[in-house]
């Protein structure tokens, strides 16, 4: 960091919260609730936030919620009612995509491990994307991976 050098890390997989989704949770079931009973349970839920509809953007009534690190993340799956409600816990879906950078645009890590550069997703300048001074829709972007003209995060489909 003293010598302003490029690099990415990851997070040993000990330290990674353990990620489960909770099925049959009404959307209006307060998160501290949620959070107060699965400690009540042995587990400490570091961060739950709502899984929401694609189109609409509504919730639905399942939780992504990640726990502490601890032997007893497995014993989640067993827990079947959580505030006189009937539960069902299962892992997450995996992705099937290669994970992007949102600060770099390079491949493989998220922008929570890195100290590269920032990189605009439009013009592939060194600043940040909400930095750019291009607002709006620009046929002129290139890309930060393979200079073509198109913007960094196209996929391609």
């Amino acid at each position: 960091m003293e010598r302003n050098t490029e690099f990415h890390t990851y997070k040993p997989k000990q330290e990674r919260s353990f990620r489960v989704v909770l099925k049959n949770i009404h959307p209006s079931t307060d998160l501290n609730d949620i959070k107060q009973s699965l400690t009540d349970k042995g587990h400490v839920a570091t961060n739950i936030w709502y899984v929401k509809q694609r189109v609409t953007n509504k919730p639905l009534p399942m939780r992504f919620i990640d726990i502490k690190p601890h032997d007893n993340n497995k014993e989640i799956y067993k827990i079947n009612t959580l505030l006189n409600t009937t539960v069902q816990s299962e892992t997450p879906h995996a992705k099937r995509e290669i994970s992007q950078c949102m600060r770099c645009q390079k491949f493989g890590h998220a922008k929570n491990y890195r100290r590269n550069n920032p990189r605009c997703v439009k013009c592939a300048a060194e600043h940040l994307t909400n930095e750019c001074p291009r607002k709006g829709i620009d046929n002129n972007v290139k890309c930060v991976n393979c200079n073509e003209k198109h913007p960094t995060n196209h996929t391609g489909r």
